[in-house]
């Protein structure tokens, strides 16, 4: 199942009340434990959109992809600098939860779980 989460920068050094100017809106496929499921993904690649809230960067469009290295967000076509990893695959997409991502600048940042939503499937048709 895909769930909408939303991610915010959890406290820092930088930051230390975190900041919601730096977040993720993700359309993530989840097992039940709240992990990212691969044989989900493997059977609808397509769809799995991340959204980049980013003082640096400001906001990108990219998608949920996985190799041989893991699970990462792809923005752009792949270049190094627009890519950010999943430091830990077995993490627990779960409210208040802490998710390790390694960004653009090679920065490990732990962003929190702020929301999570079973995806809304055919959305304002009639039933």
């Amino acid at each position: 199942m895909r769930y909408d989460v939303r991610l915010v920068l959890a406290r820092s050094r930088e930051f230390p009340l975190g900041n919601s100017r730096c977040s993720y809106e993700l359309l993530l496929p989840l097992d039940e434990h709240r992990r990212l499921d691969l044989g989900a993904w493997s059977r609808r690649r397509s769809g799995n959109r991340a959204r980049r809230f980013s003082m640096d960067l400001g906001e990108a469009w990219g998608e949920l992809r996985h190799d041989r290295t893991g699970w990462f967000l792809a923005f752009g076509h792949g270049e190094a600098g627009e890519e950010a990893f999943f430091a830990e695959s077995e993490g627990s997409f779960a409210l208040g939860e802490g998710i390790p991502i390694i960004e653009w600048d090679g920065q490990i940042r732990i962003y929190r779980v702020t929301s999570l939503a079973p995806e809304l499937v055919n959305a304002g048709k009639a039933a």
